[in-house]
C-alpha cells in the first residue's frame, strides 16, 4: 500500500507529461491484465488473513471518516460561538461579521476534514452512488471472515455506516444552519437599529423646526441653507404632521402564571387526534408479513391494497420509501405509479417511484432497524 501511494503520489507531482503518460500506460496494462485473468476464469482470491485484515482496515476508516465528521462538528461549532462573540460585543459592523462568517467558512473547508466532509455533501447528490455503498457494505458483511474480522457491534457499525454519516452531516448542518441564521437577524436588526437613528435624527431636526417662533417677521427672514419650506399657521403646524408620535399610555400587563384546569371531555378532536401516532413497529411487521405471504416483490401500489394507509398516509408511504431506499432496492428511472387513499371524507393521491420490494432485503433491513 505504501508503494502504491508513493508511486501515485510521485506521479501526481511530475511536470513531465511523458512520464505521466507512462505511468497511466502501466495502470491501463494492468487492468487490462486483470480484466483478461478474469475473463478467463483465474480469480485471484483473498486468503483467510488478507480478507480479516483488509475488513479491519475498512471498519478503521470508517471509524476514522465519522471522526471526521465530528471534528468538522466541532470546527463549526467553536466558529459558531466565536461569531455570537463578535456580535455580542458591538464591535464590528455588519460587514466585518458577514466578512467572519464567509472567512470562517472557507477556513474550515480548507482543512483535511473539511475536505472530506464537503466530498461527502457533494456524493450526497448522487443518491446512486450511496446505494452501491450500501450494497458494498453488505457483502463485505456478509462475508465469512468478517464473524472473525469483527463483533457483532462493529459489523452492525459498518452496516449502518452510510446512515450514520448522513445523521452526523445532518447535524454539521444544523450548527452552519444556525450560524447563518445568527447573522441573518444581526443583519436584519443592525439595519433596523440604524432606520431607527435615521428617525430620530429627522425627528430632531423637525423638532427644532418647531421651536422656532415663525411669527416674527425677523426671523422668517434670517437667511439659511435650505430652501424656503412652507410652514402652516394654523393649530397643528406642518411640521407637528410630520413628526412621528408615540401611544403612552396603558399599564403594564402581568403574565399569568397560574394552573388552569380543564375538562378532559370540553377537549377539541384535534387535541385527541395529536395523541394518535404511526406506529411504525406494528407496520414494519405487517409490511414484512405481506411481503413473505407474496410469491413474488411488490410494488408500492400493491403493498397499499394490501394494507390500506388509511389516516396516516403520508407517513405510511414515507416510511415504505426509507425501507426501500434502506434495503437496496432498485428505483425504475423515471418510472412512477399513482396511488389513491381516503380519509376525511376526501381522496388524495399520491405520486411515487416504482420500486419492488422483497421479503428476504425488507427482513434483514427491519432486524436493523
Amino acid at each position: 500500500m505504501v508503494q502504491r501511494e508513493i508511486d501515485n503520489l510521485a506521479a501526481a507531482l511530475d511536470p513531465n507529461p511523458h512520464s505521466r503518460a507512462e505511468h497511466l500506460q502501466r495502470r491501463i496494462s494492468d487492468l487490462q491484465q486483470q480484466l483478461e485473468d478474469v475473463q478467463a476464469g483465474r480469480l485471484p482470491l483473498l486468503t483467510e488473513a488478507q480478507a480479516i485484515e483488509g475488513i479491519r482496515e475498512v471498519y478503521a476508516l470508517a471509524t476514522s471518516l465519522r471522526a471526521d465528521f465530528r471534528r468538522v462538528e466541532d470546527s463549526w461549532r467553536e466558529a459558531d460561538r466565536a461569531l455570537r462573540q463578535a456580535i455580542l460585543s458591538a464591535q464590528h459592523h455588519r460587514g466585518a461579521v458577514m466578512e467572519r462568517l464567509l472567512g470562517g467558512h472557507a477556513a474550515l473547508l480548507n482543512t483535511q476534514e473539511g475536505r472530506v466532509f464537503e466530498s461527502f455533501q457533494q456524493q450526497l447528490d448522487h443518491q446512486g452512488e450511496l446505494a452501491e455503498m450500501r450494497a458494498r457494505i453488505r457483502a463485505i458483511v456478509a462475508h465469512p471472515a468478517s464473524g472473525q474480522a469483527l463483533d457483532d457491534l462493529q459489523r452492525s457499525e459498518l452496516r449502518l455506516l452510510v446512515q450514520q454519516l448522513i445523521a452526523e452531516a445532518k447535524v454539521v448542518q444544523a450548527v452552519r444552519a444556525r450560524s447563518e441564521r445568527e447573522v441573518s437577524q444581526f443583519m436584519k436588526t443592525g439595519q433596523a437599529v440604524e432606520n431607527q437613528r435615521v428617525g430620530q435624527l429627522l425627528g430632531d431636526i423637525l423638532q427644532q423646526a418647531l421651536d422656532v417662533d415663525w411669527q416674527r417677521q425677523a426671523v422668517r427672514r434670517l437667511p439659511a441653507p435650505l430652501p424656503p419650506l412652507g410652514v402652516a399657521l394654523a393649530n397643528l403646524p406642518l411640521i407637528e404632521r410630520l413628526r412621528a408620535k408615540s401611544l403612552d399610555g396603558g399599564g403594564e400587563s402581568e403574565l399569568l402564571l397560574a394552573t388552569q384546569y380543564a375538562d378532559l371531555a370540553q377537549m377539541d378532536a384535534e387535541f385527541w387526534q395529536a395523541f394518535e401516532g404511526l406506529d411504525r413497529e406494528a407496520l414494519l411487521r405487517q409490511t414484512l408479513q405481506a411481503l413473505q405471504q407474496s410469491s413474488q416483490p411488490l410494488t408500492l401500489a400493491a403493498l397499499a391494497q394490501m394494507l390500506p394507509p388509511g389516516e396516516h398516509d403520508l407517513e405510511t408511504l414515507a416510511l415504505w420509501l426509507a425501507l426501500a431506499q434502506e434495503s437496496g432496492a432498485t428505483f425504475e428511472a423515471g418510472a412512477t405509479e399513482q396511488i389513491t387513499t381516503h380519509h376525511q371524507g376526501q381522496d388524495w393521491r399520491f405520486t411515487v417511484p416504482r420500486v419492488l420490494l422483497s421479503a428476504q432485503a425488507v427482513g434483514a433491513v427491519n432486524s436493523d432497524w
